[in-house]
């Protein structure tokens, strides 16, 4: 005949101690951080593709009057410009072309439009009035997609337009592109405006007195 033997299990005072301490770290964990930021801001994007990522507008109060930059090309490539939608801003010392790549290239393609020519003829005309050093092509795409290849594309369309503007009688004493993908973007990733003005080409340079 089978004995059933019936175990009692006490917990003794280090287990007391040891749920007391695992209570306290799960409550910890649950409250939330108050030093972030709050999700959701004006500078911060939200959803899935942009993940709270801030971004950096560009200052629509230092954007040069149309006298000041279309005066300074020839007619036909001023209505090139803006048609193109080609922004011009002042930035400091430098100065700041943001060519839209929606114009400029296929969709996902570092290929060039083929009207673009006139358009970088004109920012050619409008470079060309400075005494360049330097000047920096950098491509910009939206959040979406893969990262490795968003990098690759931009840096692919910058090397495009500064090849260009190099053969093209750039006065200018050294060109460079470079691409940051999805980094940097001037609007919210979340919407297809905010991802439309993100694909971008940027054109940077010191503003040194005009040639008379």
């Amino acid at each position: 005949m089978e004995t059933l033997v019936a175990i009692e299990c006490r917990p003794n005072k280090f287990v007391h101690i040891l749920m007391t301490v695992l209570c306290v770290l799960v409550l910890s964990a649950c409250t939330p951080d108050q030093s972030l930021p709050p999700v959701g801001s004006d500078n911060f994007a939200t959803g899935p593709e942009s993940k709270a990522k801030t971004y950096y507008p560009l200052p629509p109060s230092e954007k040069l009057e149309p006298e000041d930059m279309w005066t300074k090309v020839t007619p036909i490539a001023s209505d090139r410009l803006r048609e193109f939608h080609v922004g011009i801003y002042p930035v400091g010392e430098d100065m700041l072309i943001v060519l839209p790549s929606e114009f400029f290239f296929y969709p996902n393609s570092s290929h060039m439009n083929p009207g673009y020519r006139p358009v970088l003829d004109g920012v050619i005309k409008f470079i060309n009035r400075y005494d360049v050093e330097t000047i920096k092509v950098a491509g910009y795409t939206d959040a979406a997609g893969n990262k490795l290849r968003n990098k690759a594309l931009s840096r692919q369309q910058a090397q495009n337009v500064a090849r260009y503007l190099w053969r093209h009688n750039l006065n200018a004493r050294y060109v460079y592109a470079t691409g940051y993908g999805s980094e940097y973007p001037i609007a919210n990733n979340v919407t297809p405006e905010g991802r439309l003005a993100n694909r971008r080409v940027q054109i940077t340079f010191r503003r040194l007195t005009p040639e008379s």
